[in-house]
């Protein structure tokens, strides 16, 4: 009985020794790259790069990893349904100041269904979750996993679809004006509102400068014309940061006629 009782403490402690270093214990060092800037019709990434690393003395393998899409305000967007497989071995911590690394490459994911999610809710930037799941080399079933996120930014495909006068011609005089309005619209011909447009001419000036589109994507200047002597054309153009497409609105200026007197003399001659 005694026998018994000397060798328990050291069973006991010989089982919680083995529980310790059943698991796994993976850490993920870098990924690259840490963002990408998409459009709207992408339909998949690739990650060129991870790097990993062992925190114990467990060797492992990553059996395969697993994304989900967030936005910025942490909604969840899309989860993979089941884990894409992986058989990438790890190897466990020997020296603590030159632990060994494992790099997994040009891993795809199809983003699709991310994309769609941002054009229909407006939306220009989301992150990808990556967990990737580590199963212990000698002790299978235990396991750990390591996650990352990267940012996903969407390009503004902005289209300056019109830009248009409401007077086709005004005096060169100075003072006189015409609105100038440039209508913008975005994926699916959607209207871009509440963003900056800037207007150019080159003859006259616009005032302001800058506008913002209304909820119909449309943003409007007015055009004074300059003073001179003969008539010329104004051409007005509109730009935008993330926008494709030059459209003009032509503008003649032209001169005033002055108003002529003639002095008719009537003489009577009478009968």
């Amino acid at each position: 009985m005694k026998k018994i009782l000397v060798f328990l403490p050291l069973i006991i402690l010989l089982v919680s020794c083995v529980d310790e270093v059943l698991s796994p214990d993976i850490e993920i060092v870098s990924i690259s790259p840490l963002g990408y800037y998409i459009t709207d019709d992408i339909t998949s990434i690739a990650v060129d790069e991870v790097v990993l690393t062992a925190r114990n003395s467990q060797d492992a393998h990553i059996i395969g990893f697993i994304w989900e899409f967030y936005d910025f305000n942490e909604n969840l967007i899309y989860e993979a349904p089941e884990p894409f497989p992986l058989s990438v071995a790890v190897q466990g911590l020997v020296d603590p100041n030159a632990p060994e690394t494992t790099y997994i490459y040009d891993l795809l994911v199809q983003t699709d269904t991310l994309a769609a999610y941002l054009v229909h809710n407006d939306l220009w930037s989301a992150k990808i979750k990556y967990r990737f799941i580590a199963e212990a080399d000698y002790f299978p079933g235990h396991m750990d996993t390591a996650d990352i996120y990267i940012g996903l930014y969407r390009f503004k495909i902005i289209y300056i679809v019109d830009v248009t006068a409401d007077n086709d011609s005004i005096p060169r005089d100075g003072v006189s004006s015409t609105r100038i309005t440039a209508t913008l619209q975005g994926a699916g011909d959607h209207p871009v509102s509440g963003t900056m447009v800037q207007f150019l001419t080159t003859l006259g000036h616009v005032e302001p400068e800058y506008a913002i589109t209304n909820t119909e994507g449309k943003a409007s200047v007015y055009l004074f014309s300059d003073q001179g002597t003969v008539a010329a054309f104004a051409y007005v153009s509109a730009s935008h940061t993330y926008a494709t497409g030059s459209p003009q609105a032509q503008v003649k200026f032209y001169i005033p006629q002055e108003s002529t007197f003639v002095n008719v003399k009537v003489k009577n001659l009478g009968k």
